[in-house]
């Protein structure tokens, strides 16, 4: 019995309606609710915190790889120019060897006199054979130069007609 004494502690009526001693105050309630609002607030500006560290990450990422695959894109661009300025030149330099090589046969003094013979054209004469140097440049380019006089009008002339009525 006298563990149940220490247990509970009556005297007398109160039995009926006990005497309590809150285990808290309100003023420790109020400041336990004030703690815990706190923390939970603190908890939510943390969670908010890595929210928005996560976009950032995740919006870096996006531009990281936004920005690698438009230069793959140009470098795949100036591949593509790459190749075909290169296949231009392949064109341009087989060309250039069938033209050199029709210079070739077409320069050759037999295949001229046949043709000459099948055009019915004759062997010139020693005296009417003329000799023209092709490597010359016989063409002259007209200068620049050469502008009109008259159109010119200095600056003190130009005053005069302006203000000459």
């Amino acid at each position: 019995m006298s563990a149940l004494k220490e247990r509970y502690d009556y005297n007398g009526n109160a039995v009926i309606v006990p005497k309590r001693e809150p285990e808290f105050d309100d003023e420790k309630l109020k400041k336990i609710k004030k703690e815990r609002q706190e923390e939970l607030r603190r908890k939510l500006n943390e969670r908010n915190k890595a929210r928005a560290k996560l976009i950032l990450f995740i919006f870096a990422c996006f531009i990281i790889g936004f920005s690698l695959l438009y230069r793959y894109c140009e470098i795949y661009t100036l591949q593509n120019n790459l190749v075909a300025a290169q296949l231009k030149e392949n064109n341009i330099k087989r060309s250039n060897q069938d033209l050199q090589y029709s210079l070739a046969q077409n320069n050759n003094i037999g295949t001229l006199e046949q043709k000459a013979a099948a055009l019915n054209m004759t062997l010139p004469d020693s005296n009417s054979v003329v000799y023209v140097n092709l490597n010359k440049k016989t063409v002259v380019a007209p200068s620049v130069n050469n502008t009109d006089s008259s159109k010119k009008v200095s600056f003190i002339d130009f005053i005069k007609n302006i203000f000459a009525f």
